[in-house]
Parts: structure tokens; C-alpha cells; sequence
């Protein structure tokens, strides 16, 4: 089973952090527009204290929106966030759920990969993003804790990647790991595949 976390550690870390972190109360949140006036007035006239500002996520910030009102919200959005992120020198980071792939495809949630045109506003997204990350995993693997990190898009350099990373259940966390590629196949196929052999 998982170790129980040290409760008096983590209130003295929270504490420590607690000056160095602002968070937007979701309660607060409102329709869409609104929503991103405020989050634009906070940036704009207190940006310049931050390193990283985080959206999280694309698709709540545009809940209630049409498919076309969504696109065009978001790619103003996008403009507006990296305009804003160039302004004030911080890392601009969002979010982002990821649309179903065509249904030739494998789902994301069996390991099917994840591609720039399927993150909520992606037409935005490619155009104002430096760089695009997915996360892949195959919730019905012989080892659903298997995942991939992929480096989608890398406009500075132009390299990208997918680096194969392991979550502990025991401490919660995600790390790099080379796990065997049979850990990642389905549970059935890796069966049928050993009774085969």
C-alpha cells in the first residue's frame, strides 16, 4: 500500500510556498469572456511579479461555448496570453483536454497517440505555442503505470520526442523509467501473444 504522507512537512512546505503562489478561485469563474477580462486585468497589472502563469485548463475556461465560438475565444486567447507572457518576461503554460482522434485511430485513453490538431483550440494552440507536450498512456496495458511524454512541437529547435516515464503509486510520482515495450501492449494481446509462443 502507499506510505501516508507527512502531515506536519507538508503544511510547513505549503506554508513556506504560500507567498511565492497565487491561485484563482474556481468559484470565482464566470461565462468565458468575463472570465478571461480577469485573469487578463490580474496579468496586466501585477504580471510583472511572475516567473509562470498557468491555465488550467483551455476547455473549462471555454465551458458554454459553440465548437466556432470556442476556436475563435481561444485563438484570441492564445494571442493574447503569449502577448502578454513576451510582455512581462514569464513562462506561459495551458492546459488542455484533448479532442477524440478520428475513429480509425486507437482512443487516447488505449494508448493512442497524441497529435497538435486535438487539443481543445488547436488551430490556436500550433500557432502561438513555442512548444506542445502530450501525455500517452494505455489505461488497459499489462503496466497502465507505462506512459509517454512527447515533445509535439519545438519551435526553437525543432527536435522532438517521446521519453517512456513510470508513475509510482507508492509516492505519487512520475519518472523517466526505459520500461520494456511489452509493458505498454494490451493486457489481452500480451497473453495471446505469450500463449502463442
Amino acid at each position: 500500500g502507499a506510505e501516508p504522507y507527512d502531515k506536519v512537512r507538508l503544511s510547513k512546505t505549503l506554508d513556506m510556498l504560500e507567498e511565492y503562489i497565487s491561485t484563482w478561485d474556481i468559484s470565482t469563474i464566470e461565462d468565458p469572456e468575463t472570465t478571461w477580462a480577469q485573469i487578463t486585468h490580474v496579468v496586466r497589472t501585477q504580471g510583472h511579479l511572475y516567473d509562470c502563469v498557468m491555465i488550467d485548463n483551455a476547455t473549462v475556461l471555454s465551458e458554454g461555448l459553440s465548437a466556432s465560438e470556442r476556436n475563435d475565444f481561444l485563438g484570441r486567447v492564445n494571442s493574447e496570453f503569449a502577448n502578454l507572457a513576451h510582455k512581462f518576461d514569464f513562462e506561459a503554460v495551458m492546459f488542455s483536454h484533448l479532442n477524440a482522434p478520428p475513429s480509425s485511430q486507437r482512443p487516447h485513453e488505449a494508448g493512442g497517440r497524441v497529435q497538435e490538431a486535438q487539443f481543445t483550440g488547436s488551430r490556436a494552440a500550433m500557432r502561438y505555442s513555442h512548444m506542445i507536450f502530450g501525455f500517452e498512456r494505455n489505461k488497459g496495458a499489462v503496466d497502465p503505470d507505462c506512459s509517454y511524454l512527447c515533445l509535439i512541437k519545438n519551435r526553437k529547435y525543432g527536435r522532438t520526442c517521446r521519453v517512456k516515464t513510470y508513475y509510482s503509486q507508492r509516492t505519487g510520482r512520475l519518472k523517466q523509467r526505459n520500461w520494456d515495450d511489452e509493458s505498454y501492449a494490451d493486457k489481452a494481446s500480451a497473453s495471446t501473444k505469450a500463449a502463442s509462443n
